[in-house]
């Protein structure tokens, strides 16, 4: 009622008063607890597309339906699949699991080799999630199957996280990514490519961001954090395997360049472990010492193990596609979350058991090392 100089206060009750007050209570709580719901997965989350059930089933028609094209024309269908941070994915089987696991269907199923259609929908996914979310945004039940993705691709991955790939595509078949000229030859997309076998490409040209931020986002999780540390682990052994006796790709015509070629790939390696230890420090700098130490317990028990590279030269080439499912060896609980020693360690092994030269050891060595402090460093500044 309005109050002028001929209206008076209406003569309100004590009890009339305290009803008053707790209905304002009420509507002032119900507001705060809009954002908390929306980001819990509440009202202004989104449900998957009904089509993502029937999808998940069928990994080639999950293919055909999710691939955005070569110009990603159709880059509409995954993001409407994922979401985005203003209209997250809900959570539960109707939300994240179901687009999850249809995701997972369209760019890694059933074992597949990887083909271009299937590296596309990796890409879009990717690019999606680290465009569209914010670091800290990414649905928790999404990142499994995320992770999952980038295991199936961590050779991309590993290429990607640098960001010194100056490509504008979202795959590449690996025959179209061998040059060759007359100081050295080799191949961009894979250090040891697999005929017909594509690969996702996870960078725009020379940045590495959207891939960086995914990596992040999922190191938060200790289930994908393990299956990305597992993946990358993997990886490394892998490719140290399949070095020569002077380090270097056996392929890789032009000495000269050669040794770049091992440097790179080192410093990958350390630049993604070192992402995923920084985001498992943020989990301390943001709770509570208990909190850390549950987070490597669950990837513990996540992980496979460790990994080691063989004590003799590989010269056979699997599918980029089944590194991460390569076999672990039993793991210590006490040095598990040390992502330094943990690659050192792997490194150092294969130095002793394949007699590497002192000189090219102890070189690669130190590139390995500074990659991952050096990352360490910049992460944490960001």
């Amino acid at each position: 009622m309005e109050i002028g100089a001929n209206k008076r206060i209406p003569n309100i009750s004590r009890r009339g008063w305290l009803g008053i007050l707790a209905v304002i209570l009420v509507l002032g709580a119900a507001a705060a607890l809009v954002p908390a719901l929306t980001k819990a997965g509440g009202p202004s989350c989104q449900a998957a597309p009904a089509s993502a059930r029937e999808l998940a089933k069928d990994p080639r028609a999950a293919t055909r339906a999710l691939d955005p094209g070569q110009d990603l024309a159709r880059i509409g269908r995954v993001k409407k699949l994922l979401g985005s941070q203003e209209k997250p994915l809900c959570g539960g089987k109707d939300g994240v699991e179901v687009a999850g696991r249809a995701l997972v269907a369209a760019a890694a199923g059933e074992g597949r080799l990887h083909t271009m259609p299937m590296a596309r929908v990796a890409h879009a996914a990717v690019m999606t999630v680290g465009e569209e979310y914010g670091e800290t945004d990414v649905p928790d039940g999404l990142k499994p199957y995320l992770a999952r993705i980038l295991a199936a691709y961590i050779a991309d991955a590993h290429r990607d996280i640098t960001g010194t790939t100056h490509k504008t595509i979202p795959a590449v078949l690996s025959e179209e990514a061998h040059y060759e000229d007359m100081h050295e030859s080799g191949n961009w997309a894979a250090a040891y490519p697999y005929p017909g076998e594509a690969h996702a490409v996870f960078s725009r040209r020379w940045d590495s961001q959207a891939l960086t931020n995914v990596v992040r986002a999922l190191a938060s999780n200790p289930e994908s954090f393990a299956v990305l540390y597992d993946a990358e682990r993997a990886y490394l052994a892998y490719y140290l395997e399949r070095l020569d006796q002077d380090a270097v790709q056996p392929a890789v015509h032009g000495k000269k360049y050669a040794p770049l070629g091992t440097e790179l790939e080192l410093k990958a390696a350390g630049r993604m472990i070192a992402a995923l230890m920084t985001t498992r420090k943020d989990l301390w700098d943001r709770g509570e010492p208990g909190d850390l130490t549950a987070f490597d317990d669950a990837a513990f028990k996540a992980s496979k193990g460790a990994y080691r590279a063989a004590s003799h030269q590989i010269t056979t080439t699997p599918a980029a596609g089944t590194i991460a499912a390569r076999p672990a060896v039993s793991a210590h609980r006490k040095y598990f979350a040390d992502g330094h020693h943990q690659i050192l360690d792997l490194y150092d092994r294969w130095v002793d058991q394949r007699h590497i030269k002192p000189g090219d050891a102890e070189h690669y060595r130190l590139v390995l090392d500074e990659a991952y402090n050096d990352s360490r460093e910049l992460y944490e500044y960001e």
